[in-house]
């Protein structure tokens, strides 16, 4: 809501322009810390002439953060929506507010619901139902006979064809219509953003049906890359999330053609661009790790030392079976080469307990390399069998109270050596950037580049401060730890 406030109110929001005599609800609740930069936008508004409703009687009404039934009837009172748009993702919000809606009279075609249970209900009027995904490009022939209602499945491989298979549906001209990467709209908070570099994967991984679903690795074009960076950027994202199912093999597929395309040259174009703070890379495959890129992540203060390094498991029997390359020599070299270089590295990785063949032998290997070879962050997962792929039906498959069993034990085992880590960090100053308020505990949430976005690592846990405002990087003060977060307060 601040973020959108802000915009809104400096005229560069993209969806949202705003009008003489417009009527504008800012119903949220007021953020500790806050006041003065909410005040001020709100200022803003009524300068360009908005009529403002700010946090009326009905905000003391909110319950974990949702609009009550008489918020939504003053705001459908004031404006005449024909569609009902999710808040933060929050789907089922969606059927909530409809039905608010027509209880005061509007009806079922005034209004498009997204709400994914509920949609069938809207072909009644005339709807369309368009399914497109994961799900759609691999189950495309099972979910056809299963959902007859849909009219239009969109697998992957057909979204450069979008706006064709629109204009047959619908019968009208949306041919100039494709889904590309240059319009996506920002789910994200406002100050971070993913950003996809390629998509499939050439590795077959025995356990993995990613290729399968997504196909083999495609890089995206370099400069479309930098030209959704520099747009994110002007937009106020400081933190640049790069992922791929494959991040280290980006360019592979360009140097085939001539291109002299590497993770190394796109990151040299990526800190040159002004605005940038934080450079986060996820899944970097082991093998693929050159000495330029730890040496570029060495000197380039705007790529976050963040190495999130996959290797499954540690027994060179099962990463066979897994078809993985490498040994457990070669990571445990590999880990020490990255902190000798780079001392304050932070390294995530993810194992996979249970996998065929897996003895007892091989899980208490693994227990022992994590320990030897530590990682600040580590997921961890039972395997579990995916159709089609090798491991589904590899004999010797571990029962699943045992996958269970081992996948607590590995979890147990780590958090001592994540505390151990954590500890490490104590007295010490790290930028770190704001993420939201708790208003029970009198305590702000954020992130330093320890920590991945989206509660995969953990938090920053900062006392209060009246200067802190989400969304900005501030220099904290870690004065204690626990097996997952930090405990800080803001240096003044």
């Amino acid at each position: 809501p601040l973020a959108a406030l802000s915009r809104i109110a400096n005229g560069t929001h993209k969806q949202i322009q705003l009008r003489p005599n417009d009527t504008v609800i800012y119903s949220s609740k007021p953020i500790p810390g806050n006041e003065q930069f909410i005040n001020r936008n709100i200022n803003l508004l009524v300068k360009r002439g908005a009529n403002v409703i700010k946090n009326s009687p009905l905000s003391d009404t909110h319950t974990t953060g949702h609009a009550s039934v008489e918020e939504i009837k003053l705001m459908l009172s004031l404006i005449k929506p024909k569609y009902l748009m999710p808040v933060h993702g929050e789907f089922h919000m969606l059927k909530y507010h409809a039905d608010v809606a027509l209880e005061m009279g509007y009806k079922k075609d005034e209004l498009f619901c997204l709400d994914c249970g509920d949609v069938l209900e809207f072909k009644e009027n005339g709807a369309k139902i368009i399914v497109t995904g994961c799900l759609v490009q691999r189950y495309h022939k099972e979910l056809m006979k299963l959902l007859p209602e849909v009219d239009l499945w969109v697998p992957i491989r057909d979204y450069y064809r979008f706006g064709e298979l629109l204009s047959d549906l619908l019968k009208d001209d949306y041919n100039n219509l494709c889904i590309r990467m240059e319009d996506r709209i920002l789910s994200t908070p406002p100050y971070m953003a993913y950003v996809r570099i390629s998509d499939g994967c050439n590795n077959r991984c025995n356990y993995c049906a990613i290729p399968l679903i997504r196909g083999n690795f495609v890089s995206r074009k370099e400069d479309e890359i930098v030209s959704e960076v520099e747009r994110l950027v002007e937009n106020g994202v400081i933190e640049i999330n790069l992922i791929s199912q494959d991040l280290t093999n980006y360019g592979y597929d360009l140097r085939q053609n001539g291109e002299n395309v590497t993770l190394v040259t796109l990151l040299k174009k990526l800190v040159k661009i002004e605005g940038t703070k934080w450079i986060r890379m996820l899944y970097l495959y082991p093998d693929e790790i050159t000495d330029e890129l730890i040496d570029l992540v060495s000197k380039e203060k705007n790529i976050l030392p963040y190495f999130d390094i996959p290797i499954q498991h540690a027994s060179d029997k099962i990463l066979k079976l897994m078809n993985r390359r490498g040994t457990n020599s070669e990571i445990k070299e590999l880990v020490e080469k990255i902190r000798n270089k780079i001392p304050d590295a932070i390294l995530r990785t993810t194992l996979i307990v249970g996998f065929p063949h897996e003895t007892e032998e091989d899980f208490e290997f693994l227990k022992e390399y994590i320990k030897d070879v530590p990682f600040e962050h580590l997921g961890a997962f039972a395997y579990s069998r995916e159709e089609d792929t090798k491991g589904y039906s590899m004999s010797n498959q571990v029962p699943k109270k045992v996958k269970n069993q081992r996948l607590s034990a590995i979890l147990d085992t780590q958090k001592w050596v994540s505390l151990s880590k954590n500890r490490e960090m104590i007295g010490k100053e790290y930028d770190c950037i704001i993420e939201r308020y708790d208003e029970e505990t009198n305590k702000f949430y954020g992130r330093t580049y320890a920590f991945a976005p989206d509660d995969i690592d953990g938090s920053v846990i900062i006392d209060f401060s009246e200067d802190i405002i989400i969304g900005d990087i501030n220099k904290v003060y870690v004065y204690d730890a626990d097996f997952y977060d930090l405990f800080a307060k803001i240096v003044e």
